[in-house]
């Protein structure tokens, strides 16, 4: 799958997020002053080789972005070496060097491996004098772990494609750790491709695991098999404490988020500051989910006895309104929320099938006023979505009921269908026929007249075109003009089928015509029947009584008069 456009290429979307992430992380941490290339593109390239470098740094050591970029040694004398990381707790050090590529294409050759050799060489050898002042800053940690006998050494390739190594380029590798073993010191191998920096920068922006504690009164149930469980009484109060100290992040395997003080959600408040004996009985319980349980008994260790569950990777699945509400509560009333309880229902997913968290989720909230759109917030689909709009762009995308707009700079909403268009019908006709010569055709007023018309046809204009509109039937034509229910528009078109139908008049019977596409058949149904359609121009106006029609074509109108 391809992603942005870089220099007229497609670049891989996978190498388009973790590049994007390398700018937002280290941008204004690792020192560029030494690149001069004139060209943009190449000073980009070559910072983003020191960026994987400083990635690497810490997915290997768990340190801060400053503390990574700290290790970055690149430049003129590194000998191969981009990276020097070290860890915390061991004598234990990574020697990185790093490949960038925009089309995730980087390779690791022998010529780049026997540079890599020869700077390790260089560090046995304590030649530290030789290498770049950004080296210099490190040397002291680098010759205190040279120097223990149980020193660990590896050397890291970290490179923005597959990672594959020809035989040769290992063999060069393999006879340095020969060289380099003997008498307690280790050295090897690792090779970090473009796939564990894309996982990387999922992993940072994915949302860090909770860890709740739970206090159960006497009469609290639990179960072994086939998955861990409690069901129990848990005070309102150890519930606001958790919202207040988690935020939405409890929510964060809800379909849902809090939607705020909602009629219902004043109902709850109202309920634990004004009534909190009764809350239990007249609400709902919530339920969590976690990774882990972990029991502190009080005193005797027995089912039913008091107890504080600690749990971690925790979520509440069902009950945010609650969770929230008894928060709001609490801040107006600590004292009444904190004799109201809650059914709480504590599952542990350990050991359990993929998804099963997610068939939770969706059971418990099965249920009244939920909207089935709110289900999509568990689906994986829309967890990729976010991850690739925030990596891809930068965004937040927003897809669950009750998240807070991003601000706009970061806003990426979810799409919502247009509404259905709304056909409105008219609540008055638009007749053309009135005899007020004081209202002329043209003038906006309905019932609007022509001068010029004649007194058996109101409907004729001067031009003595008649306009469908007329006798009162609610129906403006496609032929009049847009504010004049008299005035016909002029047809841009060759002649058409006009069609008679009958009705009513002070003088008679009328004929009014509407036009027949082309390609149909000329036909149409009136009063008394189906009757014959003619090609032309202009329609026909025929009395009932005297059977004569008025038209520019007299031979043709007296066919269609007979045929009447």
């Amino acid at each position: 799958m391809s992603g942005n456009t870089r220099g007229g290429r497609r670049i891989p979307r996978e190498v388009h997020q973790v590049r994007e992430a390398l700018l937002r992380e280290f941008d204004g941490l690792i020192n560029v002053d030494d690149i001069t290339h004139p060209d943009p593109v190449e000073r980009q390239r070559a910072f983003l080789s020191r960026a994987l470098a400083a990635k690497a740094a810490r997915r290997l050591t768990d340190c801060t972005p400053e503390e990574a970029a700290a290790t970055v040694i690149d430049g003129e004398h590194d000998f191969g070496i981009d990276a020097v990381a070290f860890s915390a707790a061991a004598t234990e050090m990574w020697l990185i060097q790093a490949k960038w590529s925009d089309k995730g294409t980087a390779g690791f050759n022998t010529e780049a491996a026997n540079k890599l050799v020869r700077g390790l060489k260089k560090l046995d050898n304590r030649d530290f004098d030789q290498f770049n002042e950004r080296f210099q800053r490190l040397a002291d940690r680098v010759q205190s772990v040279l120097n223990s006998h149980t020193c660990k050494v590896v050397l890291v390739v970290a490179v923005m494609g597959d990672g594959r190594l020809s035989t040769e380029t290992v063999d060069i590798l393999d006879e340095a750790r020969q060289d380099f073993e003997g008498f307690g010191r280790t050295i090897e191998h690792q090779v970090m491709s473009s796939a564990e920096f894309h996982q990387a920068v999922r992993e940072d922006i994915a949302p860090q695991p909770i860890s709740l504690s739970a206090t159960m009164a006497t009469g609290w149930h639990h179960r072994d098999t086939p998955y861990k469980a409690y069901y129990g009484l848990v005070a309102a109060d150890e519930l606001a404490r958790w919202y207040g100290e988690k935020g939405d992040a409890l929510y964060d395997r809800n379909v849902r988020t809090s939607l705020g003080l909602t009629s219902v959600n004043q109902v709850l408040v109202e309920s634990l500051t004004k009534d909190p004996q009764n809350f239990w009985y007249l609400h709902n319980g919530i339920t969590v989910i976690c990774g882990s349980i972990t029991e502190h008994f009080f005193a005797k260790r027995a089912v039913g006895e008091p107890v504080r569950l600690e749990l971690t990777d925790a979520s509440v699945v069902n009950g945010a309104q609650t969770v929230t509400s008894a928060h709001r509560a609490f801040e107006q009333n600590p004292e009444a929320v904190a004799d109201a309880y809650v059914t709480v229902r504590i599952i542990s997913v350990k050991d359990s099938p993929e998804g099963f968290d997610r068939d939770i989720t969706e059971a418990t909230n099965t249920q009244n006023h939920m909207e089935r759109r709110d289900f999509i917030a568990i689906d994986e689909v829309q967890s990729r979505i976010r991850e690739d709009f925030k990596l891809s762009l930068d965004k937040e995308y927003v897809f669950r009921r009750g998240e807070l707009d991003p601000p706009p700079s970061a806003a990426a909403r979810s799409w919502k269908p247009p509404r259905p268009w709304r056909v409105r019908t008219p609540t008055r006709p638009w007749p053309c026929g009135s005899r007020d010569p004081a209202n002329p055709c043209g003038s906006g007023a309905p019932g609007a007249r022509t001068p010029g018309c004649s007194a058996d046809s109101p409907a004729r204009t001067k031009s003595g075109v008649p306009c469908s509109s007329c006798g009162g039937c609610g129906r403006r034509s496609t032929r009049c003009g847009p504010r004049s229910p008299g005035v016909r528009r002029p047809s841009p078109t060759p002649a058409a089928f006009w069609c008679r139908t009958s009705s009513s008049s002070a003088s008679g019977r009328r004929v009014s015509t509407s036009p027949i596409p082309h390609g149909k058949r000329p036909w149409a149904r009136s009063r008394t029947g189906w009757r014959r359609c003619w090609l032309s121009s202009s329609p026909w106006w025929i009395t009932s009584s005297a059977r004569t029609a008025t038209s520019p074509a007299r031979s043709r109108a007296s066919r269609v008069a007979d045929s009447w």
